[in-house]
């Protein structure tokens, strides 16, 4: 067991979010939300994630669980496209070798590794961070939308990849 809750509950404002929300998610789950958009998706990943705090109910962690959180919208601590890749990379207990990065970074369609990220659309972005979520390691990969602003044959090289992940991921989709 990773992460084991009961009976969560979150209100914003007036409107309950979250009621006796109870479930597991084991080590090696790969778990897909689905709903329509203001239902609390996002706020369910954000308090697993904790990011966000919940009114009421438990949650239990897996001693020490190392968990990854991708939000819909990325924020990015440089303005280069290496640069970001480097820094995640260079938090990694074991880094990835560069020609991995370049790898998945030009699966994801991004090839101008020198690119200012300040000048990217908001795709283009959301790529950049999708590649700094997946060399993170991480027993739980939490992906908000992953999908989003990605065609075809991007999504089907991400589902492969998401497939032979050791952990396990909970991710909302469309």
């Amino acid at each position: 067991m990773l992460i084991s809750t009961e009976s969560l509950k979150k209100n914003i404002n007036e409107k309950c979010i979250l009621k006796d929300a109870s479930f597991t998610i084991e080590d090696t789950d790969k778990i897909a939300l689905i709903g329509v958009n203001g239902t609390g998706k996002s706020t369910l990943l954000k308090i697993l994630a904790g990011i966000e705090n919940y009114d009421s109910g438990t949650i239990i962690k897996k001693n020490g669980i190392k968990i990854h959180y991708l939000p819909q919208n990325p924020e990015f601590k440089t303005d280069c496209v290496w640069d970001e890749i480097q820094l995640v990379n260079s938090k990694n207990e074991h880094p990835v070798a560069e020609f991995e990065l370049k790898s998945i970074l030009t699966k994801l369609g991004i090839t101008d590794y020198q690119s200012a990220m300040s000048n990217m659309s908001g795709g283009q972005r959301k790529r950049v961070s999708l590649a700094s979520a997946l060399i993170t390691p991480c027993e739980l990969l939490i992906l908000d939308e992953p999908t989003n602003h990605l065609d075809n044959d991007t999504i089907d090289w991400l589902e492969t990849y998401l497939n032979s992940f050791k952990g396990s991921i909970l991710m909302i989709t469309h």
